[in-house]
């Protein structure tokens, strides 16, 4: 009896939805209030702060952006600080209906190259109590011209008293797409984005986008990411925003397809009820991407062998190791007495280093003659690298590395830089990036630490590297080391 009671409910709300779609489709891109209807597309909060909008597409899943959350929010750190309200008719914004953090598991980035992201929190919390208005995925790229909508809280203000559900309709795919790289304010996503003539705003990031199918059903097509109308530093440009009854907004919205996106079939499948809040991302996420085989792998034999087989060992190269030296000589000259002027810095890099060259057997691979750690207290800001025999790094990132476990790892990351010759070989930088942070993973585990370590390093140090071109995202770099079985 209820439950065909729903299904009328759901019928009209659908009928009231298509009207909302295409009434004045001709029309300028405009925005209205829906606090009343979509009830299952909520606002998201980090620490108290709204921050994005997510959909719940399956009980126990919310449909989101990656950028909406940092690197440190993947994994057993768990996800108590975030929240989700929703307001409907039944809902109203005065007594929102919240999923608090003690219910949300775990934030699962998808693998593809989008700007795709899962919130899993326990189901029950919403069996039953809200309905998944718009929850249909339409896996395919939108035509140019193809009627749009996108939902969402344009966050003007952290006070709730004067919050809305917003939707942004009478406007479409423009037929625009491009590459979306990585900046130094927004890291964690990159791919191709799809633009909209649909306007958005700051908290719009994650909301979904809607089309209407053959068959006049609502589909989720993807969620709204960014725009292009940003500088190198991912700010909006100011000269594109425009000002309506509801604040600011820029009607170019663009959007990250479900098409593009490579988990969502495994996370819909999941028996969310099985995971635990602060477990790791292990055993049931692991299917989201391809295990990564290192039970074989001997350090005491050749490293470089195992990561690359089809690639020819470089040959000593004379003129190279000339380099080296005179590097070493200089970096020696120039930042020894800088070594002292940060004692204490410098003596916790000592002991790191001195452990896993024991730990590992790496004598005979590091040597004073040919190895050198420059350790810089001149406010340089957090840095690392090494190259030429030399690992240099900042008083700035060793201080952020703030566990012996972490600073271990940033040590053996630079230091497989060098055991597997990337200075001499022709790999992409994302590869080589990650390979490092397999093999320092390796390396951290056999110092006597923990794999979480390296997730932790990777987490405080992919901002710094975001701006390079070529670089993996931090989400990347964390599923290649959750996806390591090793001894």
């Amino acid at each position: 009896m209820f439950g065909n009671k729903t299904t009328i409910t759901y019928v009209i709300v659908l009928f009231s939805l298509n009207i909302f779609f295409f009434e004045n489709s001709f029309a300028r891109t405009s925005r209205e209030v829906v606090n009343d209807k979509f009830e299952n597309v909520g606002l998201i909060h980090n620490r108290g702060k709204n921050v994005c909008t997510g959909t719940i597409i399956k009980h126990g899943v919310i449909l989101t952006a990656k950028h909406c959350f940092g690197s440190r929010e993947v994994g057993e750190l768990g996800a108590s600080h975030l929240s989700v309200s929703f307001i409907s008719a039944r809902y109203p914004l005065t007594k929102a209906f919240l999923i608090n953090g003690n219910d949300i598991k775990r934030i699962v980035p998808d693998t593809g190259n989008n700007d795709i992201a899962y919130m899993l929190y326990e189901p029950k919390a919403t069996e039953e109590k809200i309905d998944l208005v718009v929850s249909q995925i339409q896996l395919s790229v939108p035509s140019k011209g193809m009627p749009a909508l996108i939902i969402g809280y344009p966050t003007q203000t952290n006070n709730p008293e004067h919050l809305s559900k917003i939707i942004s309709r009478n406007c479409s795919f423009d037929g625009v797409s491009s590459e979306y790289t990585q900046m130094v304010l927004s890291n964690q996503y990159h791919g191709r984005l799809y633009q909209t003539s649909c306007a958005g705003f700051y908290g719009n990031s994650g909301g979904p986008v809607i089309i209407r199918d053959n068959l006049n059903r609502l589909k989720l097509i993807g969620v709204v990411a960014h725009t292009f109308s940003v500088d190198s530093f991912g700010q909006i440009l100011e000269k594109r925003i425009e000002t309506d009854p509801f604040g600011q907004y820029i009607a170019d919205a663009n959007v990250s397809l479900l098409s593009d996106a490579k988990s969502l079939s495994n996370v819909l499948s999941l028996d969310i009820t099985k995971i635990h809040n602060n477990a790791l991302l292990s055993d049931e996420l692991t299917q989201l991407g391809p295990l990564r085989e290192y039970r074989s792998f001997d350090l005491d034999s050749d490293a470089f062998s195992f990561f690359y087989p089809q690639l020819k060992k470089p040959a000593l190269d004379e003129s190279f190791e000339t380099q080296s030296v005179e590097k070493i000589f200089r970096r020696r000259s120039e930042y020894g007495d800088a070594n002292l002027n940060c004692s204490s810095q410098f003596n916790r890099v000592k002991v790191a280093f001195d452990n896993i060259i024991k730990k590992n057997k790496l004598e005979s691979k590091f040597s004073d003659e040919n190895f050198y750690v420059a350790l810089s207290c001149n406010g340089l800001g957090p840095d690392a690298n090494y190259s030429f025999g030399v690992l240099f790094l900042t008083g700035e990132i060793v201080n952020l590395m703030d566990t012996d476990g972490k600073l271990t790892c940033l040590i053996s990351h630079e230091l497989s830089h060098r055991l597997l010759k990337h200075d001499r070989i022709r790999v992409g930088q994302a590869q080589q990036e990650l390979d490092a942070d397999a093999l320092a993973t390796i390396l951290t585990v056999r110092s006597g630490y923990r794999k979480q370590d390296c997730r932790d390093f990777v987490g405080e140090t992919s901002v710094f590297d975001a701006h390079l071109d070529g670089y993996p995202s931090s989400f990347e770099r964390l599923l290649n080391i959750n996806r390591m079985i090793f001894p």
